[in-house]
C-alpha cells in the first residue's frame, strides 16, 4: 500500500511540472527560440566564387558572392546587405607574420546584394604574389555574420623558370633505329 502511495504522488508531481513546464517551452506560431528572453538572429550562408585561382599583374579580380538568410524552412536572399573586402598576401609578407600582413585594396569594389542577394566584387590586381581574398558580412541584429575566403595568385606560376638568356633552346630530335 505504501508504494501505490508513494508512486501515486510521484506521479503527481510530474504531472504539475509538465503543466508548469509547458507554457515555458512552447513557441507562438513564427517565433524564433528565445533564450532568456533574447531573440536569436536568424543564420546566415554565403557563398564566394573568385572567376580564377591565376591572375596576371594588372588585371582585374572579378568574383561573385551570394548571400542567403534562413526563412522558415528555407533559405531565402538577403537583399541591401553591405559587405566588405580584405586581401592578405603578397611577396612582401613573405617575411612576416600572417597575422601582421594586411592589404586593404583602395580600389575594390563591393556593391551591396540586390534582391537575388547576388552581388560581384571586383578589385585590382596588387604586385605578384600569393593572396586570400576574404569577403564578409558583418551580420545585424537580425541576421548572423558570414564570411568566405578564396585564394589566388598573381604572376606567372607555371612551374618553370624563364629563360632570358637570348639563346633559343634546341630541343634534340631523336634518330629512327634501323628496322630488319
Amino acid at each position: 500500500m505504501q508504494i501505490k502511495r508513494s508512486v501515486a504522488v510521484v506521479a503527481a508531481l510530474m504531472i504539475a511540472g509538465a503543466a508548469l513546464a509547458a507554457p515555458a517551452i512552447a513557441k507562438k506560431d513564427g517565433e524564433r527560440g528565445k533564450g532568456h528572453g533574447k531573440t536569436r538572429p536568424a543564420a546566415t550562408k554565403m557563398r564566394f566564387k573568385l572567376d580564377s585561382h591565376q591572375w596576371d599583374v594588372g588585371s582585374e579580380i572579378t568574383g561573385a558572392v551570394t548571400l542567403l538568410t534562413r526563412d522558415g524552412k528555407k533559405w531565402g536572399p538577403l537583399e541591401g546587405a553591405a559587405l566588405t573586402v580584405t586581401i592578405k598576401g603578397g611577396e612582401e609578407c613573405d617575411a612576416a607574420e600572417p597575422t601582421e600582413c594586411v592589404v586593404l585594396p583602395s580600389d575594390c569594389a563591393v556593391a551591396p546584394t540586390d534582391a537575388d542577394g547576388y552581388t560581384l566584387v571586383a578589385c585590382a590586381t596588387l604586385t605578384a604574389g600569393e593572396y586570400v581574398m576574404k569577403v564578409k558580412y558583418a551580420g545585424d541584429e537580425t541576421h548572423k555574420r558570414a564570411q568566405r575566403a578564396q585564394g589566388y595568385q598573381v604572376g606567372a606560376d607555371d612551374g618553370e623558370e624563364e629563360d632570358d638568356d637570348g639563346v633559343e633552346d634546341v630541343v634534340p630530335t631523336p634518330e629512327p633505329s634501323p628496322t630488319v
